[in-house]
């Protein structure tokens, strides 16, 4: 079973709805009804948790005469949260790519939005999107593809890593906050969760404060990132601020972080006998990395 849509479809009805009292609205791009169902008895739901919970499978994008339809039913039932699982068909079937489309998630981004509002409602219901993060080294903890999908999160983007989750053994997994719009650091992690199988085929799922498993899973991506700057460095000589952020790629501001905590770190320094670009002088290795070094 997928780590990530099986406890985010599965412990959004089970604790949310019964938290709250209100229902909770799936848009299913991925699986179906027979999955989703499999996933919340999993999760401890029973059979008269179904009228709090909202199944829709689409195959279709939900603009123009369907946004008003989903803009009217949340307006009827008032939701709790709504989930659409996931970002990448969704799009695709709204007709642009979110790889490359800035204008256009931002578009799709705001049609879901406005479609989630409940008129007259002191509150809107939560709006959950699931999508894939990028693996490109240096790009963070970021939704695959447009820098658009970061900058339309209106709360709080978290990643889940690790797993998968197994019927048959317990499994730990990380819960990392890529973004909080309401303070709080980025790429930071937020609780350690474990996933643990019954004998009736049911799974417990704990949340707990961030530990040391929780930290190594973002160590990891921070030292391969470092490990990719300082390559760069002893195979091509100086380079500037800017030069390396190009030939990384993905998130500027985490190479950044990067190459100040590597110069801290006295990885690399300023070339004082190169060429300034921009007022200052190029980087250049100082000493080969060493990941041992860095998690001592």
């Amino acid at each position: 079973m997928s780590d990530t849509t099986s406890l985010q479809d599965g412990l959004a009805p089970v604790y949310l709805g019964d938290l709250w009292g209100r229902p909770v609205l799936f848009l299913d791009y991925e699986a179906s009804v027979e999955v989703a169902i499999t996933r919340l008895r999993q999760l401890g739901a029973e059979q008269h948790d179904g009228a709090r919970v909202a199944y829709w499978r689409l195959d279709h994008a939900i603009n123009g005469d369907r946004a008003r339809q989903l803009g009217a039913w949340v307006d009827q039932h008032r939701p709790c949260l709504v989930v659409l699982d996931g970002v990448t068909r969704a799009t695709a079937l709204y007709g642009i790519d979110a790889d490359t489309d800035n204008a256009g998630y931002t578009r799709w981004a705001g049609e879901i939005q406005l479609a989630c509002r409940v008129e007259g409602a002191a509150t809107d219901p939560a709006l959950l999107l699931i999508d894939h993060i990028s693996e490109k080294t240096g790009s963070g903890l970021n939704a695959r593809g447009v820098t658009a999908k970061r900058d339309a999160v209106t709360g709080s983007a978290f990643v889940l890593r690790g797993g998968p989750v197994s019927p048959t053994r317990p499994v730990r997994l990380a819960l990392i906050r890529g973004k909080c719009r309401h303070g709080g650091e980025r790429d930071t992690p937020a609780a350690a969760v474990t996933v643990e199988p019954g004998q009736d085929g049911r799974l417990t799922v704990r949340f707990d404060a961030p530990d040391a498993s929780t930290r190594t899973v973002l160590d990891a991506r921070q030292h391969q990132l470092h490990e990719r700057l300082c390559g760069l460095l002893e195979a091509d000589g100086p380079a500037s601020q800017r030069a390396l952020c190009h030939a990384v790629g993905g998130d500027d501001k985490a190479t950044i972080q990067a190459i100040q905590q590597l110069v801290a770190d006295g990885y690399i320094e300023r070339d004082t006998n190169g060429t300034k670009s921009g007022g200052h002088y190029p980087f250049r290795s100082a000493r080969p990395y060493q990941p041992a070094d860095a998690a001592a």
